[in-house]
């Protein structure tokens, strides 16, 4: 008897699903709500930025920037091949 695969082990499915994790990440950016942090530099704005607010703000929480996401990759199951790795 054959070894049946589920379509959602499939490698490339896990791919496909990672690509819309991070599509949805850019979504909610361009919208405003979060804002995805790559390197340490934006780190380190994102966190004066919160840090001034906090200072200023005082009870108008309507005016809070954005959430910071820092996007890690818990394994390597997206990516599928070596010349893949810069993309992710």
């Amino acid at each position: 008897m054959p070894l049946r695969t589920s379509i959602s082990d499939l490698p490339c499915r896990r791919t496909v699903s990672r690509k819309a994790n991070w599509r949805t990440y850019r979504a909610l950016e361009r919208e405003g709500h979060v804002r995805v942090i790559t390197d340490s530099q934006q780190l380190d704005n994102h966190i004066d930025q919160w840090k001034r607010w906090d200072s200023e703000a005082g009870d108008d929480s309507t005016s809070t920037p954005p959430l910071g996401l820092v996007v890690t990759m818990e394994s390597a199951d997206p990516v599928l091949a070596p010349d893949q790795l810069e993309e992710w």
